[in-house]
């Protein structure tokens, strides 16, 4: 499956383009210019972008330094085409890094042949199907997208499909009573294992590995290499293998990478785990199975109705917006409601079902006849938030929230996270990733942003009382040089001086906290802020933009580099 995304203003030659690249088994996604281009290129990862480059082309050269930029799009093949063919402009094109231009009007064959250059390596297959085959799924998926159908009868449709073609594995209820077994042990955990010849394999290479090897001795008995690795850690295996290898990896829906789907998946486990140990959480097993699980739903949508994801995914680039939202919006139901009804049938324990149904409310989740039914769901809702704010993974959006207080003091965090924190999650990451053969990336894989961004200037005046901001972390990410706050009075060379202003605020904070930093005329401000009626009182100016906590963290890219552009 290639992947072009098209960009032009012009619809009449988007369609024509569009329909002749399907015919060439290429899935096409056709867009209009406009900055959310780059947060449909960051979720869509295309194999090549198509871009018509209009008379006014400022935007557009903003555009491609800023896919440039970013580690996942720096290598994908720009093409571009218009009515400018002045050589000095061609020439400032190739500099900002498109790869070729074309000066209308198009010639599709010599486009397919360039394309065959820059997608050697990559092929193109389409399934054939027979009419009968083709005609029922098209009459399912038009019932699925009917909202005058009755929910519950689409989520039964749903549930008899999937449960045709997919079984889950019998494995992880098994470990996970022996997990809930005081009296089981290594002999009962390398029972199961054995009963998988993969995961016996695995296991037994990971025990003999550099990590865990005995100089003078090999193993070749799987309880020996149980006790080597560590109960724990087997356990986490076993369980990750037999959840990862239900489906394989194979991209089913244009702007979404199931191998960076497990990354996320792996990553709200670990850090899942990480805070039961903190809180005392005796079920700890229950909490990294509820971490890969936590939207196993996202997953069957990809696999069994990618005619439904597509259009889901559309609304959730183009909008903004939560995935989830998308979904109740595009069908009427959620991921979530058929994923309820599945994990019944597959004997899921209750409160791993609970955890990834409720996890997006951990904030507000409430249980008082069972904490640690509670405590679940609110762990593994802030280990899916903090995921995305360190940049682990990715999935069909990425949206943060901050995380309350009240509930790291809960979970023995009373200071917030120290940077061993973020150590042991990579450490962790990057052990299980090995082990469970996934594409062999090393955390923390450094900069999100490539080029000269380090010449980059950022101040960050943080005058909120949280104690992790996801966003904030994020932005630390992206390569820019991050500066301490201090007096931009007591400055006093110009080359000194931040080239940005973040500036983040809690509901009470007064203007007078931040006020000298937004008086500049000559550096840019960036507020974050949502339910301070003080401070959104500024008003915006080419040079100041207001964006809240609740925020796609992609946006923040595009947000720093437009006032980049409108500095210079």
């Amino acid at each position: 499956m290639i992947k072009l995304l098209l960009i032009t203003s012009n619809k009449k030659e988007g369609d024509i383009l569009s329909l002749a690249f399907q015919q060439k088994s290429f899935k096409v996604i056709l867009s209009e210019p406009t900055y959310a281009n780059y947060v449909k290129s960051l979720q869509y990862i295309p194999d090549l972008l198509l871009m018509e480059i209009p008379t006014v082309y400022t935007e557009s050269l903003h555009f491609v330094r800023l896919l440039r930029k970013n580690k996942r799009l720096a290598k994908t093949p720009v093409l571009t085409y218009g009515n400018v063919s002045d050589p000095t402009t061609v020439k400032l094109l190739f500099l900002t890094g498109v790869n070729k231009y074309y000066v209308r009007p198009l010639r599709f064959g010599e486009l397919i042949n360039d394309l065959g250059v820059f997608l050697k390596g990559k092929g193109v297959s389409v399934a054939p199907k027979g009419e009968q085959d083709v005609q029922k799924r098209q009459e399912m998926i038009t019932f699925l997208m009917d909202k005058e159908k009755v929910g519950s009868e689409k989520i039964d449709m749903m549930v008899q499909y999937i449960g045709k073609l997919l079984v889950f594995p019998f494995t992880v209820n098994r470990i996970l009573k022996i997990a809930d077994d005081l009296k089981s042990g290594a002999p009962e955990l390398a029972k199961v294992i054995k009963t998988d010849s993969a995961m016996t394999t695995t296991i037994l290479k990971v025990a003999n590995s550099v990590l865990f090897a005995s100089r003078d001795r090999k193993i070749s008995e799987i309880r020996e290499g149980v006790v080597r690795i560590g109960f724990k850690e087997t356990k986490n295996i076993a369980l990750s293998m037999s959840i990862m290898k239900l489906l394989d990896k194979e991209e089913k829906s244009l702007g979404y990478s199931r191998l960076e789907f497990w990354y996320h998946s792996l990553a709200v486990a670990v850090i899942a785990e990480r805070f039961a140990k903190q809180a005392g959480i005796q079920s700890v097993e229950e909490v990294f199975v509820s971490g890969l699980l936590h939207d196993f739903g996202i997953l069957l949508l990809d696999e069994f109705f990618p005619e439904l994801f597509e259009p889901i995914m559309k609304q959730t680039t183009e909008k903004g917006g939560s995935f989830y939202d998308a979904v109740r919006s595009v069908i009427g139901i959620s991921h979530n409601d058929v994923l309820e009804k599945l994990f019944d049938g597959w004997n899921i324990p209750k409160r791993i079902t609970t955890a990834v149904l409720r996890q997006m409310d951990y904030a507000t989740f409430k249980d008082e006849t069972d904490i640690e039914q509670q405590k679940l769901v609110q762990i593994v809702g802030m280990a899916n938030v903090i995921a995305k704010g360190m940049n682990l993974g990715r999935e069909c959006d990425q949206i943060v929230n901050k995380l309350p207080n009240e509930l790291l003091v809960q979970m023995r965090f009373p200071a917030g996270f120290r940077n061993n924190f973020f150590d042991e999650i990579h450490t962790g990451m990057n052990m299980y990733a090995r082990f469970i053969n996934l594409d062999g990336r090393t955390y923390p894989e450094g900069p999100v942003l490539e080029g000269n961004v380090a010449e980059f200037k950022i101040m960050i005046v943080n005058r909120s009382q949280a104690f992790f901001d996801s966003y904030l972390h994020y932005v630390k990410l992206l390569g820019y040089t991050i500066m301490a706050e201090e007096p931009l009075a007591g400055i006093t060379e110009v080359d000194k001086l931040p080239n940005m202003i973040i500036i983040n605020v809690d509901a009470d904070t007064e203007i007078s906290e931040i006020e000298e930093f937004t008086k500049s005329t000559i550096i840019p401000v960036i507020l974050f802020t949502a339910e301070n009626d003080k401070c959104n009182a500024l008003q915006n100016s080419p040079i100041f933009k207001k964006l809240s906590p609740d925020i796609d963290l992609r946006i923040i890219d595009t947000a720093i580099e437009n006032m980049i552009k409108v500095k210079a």
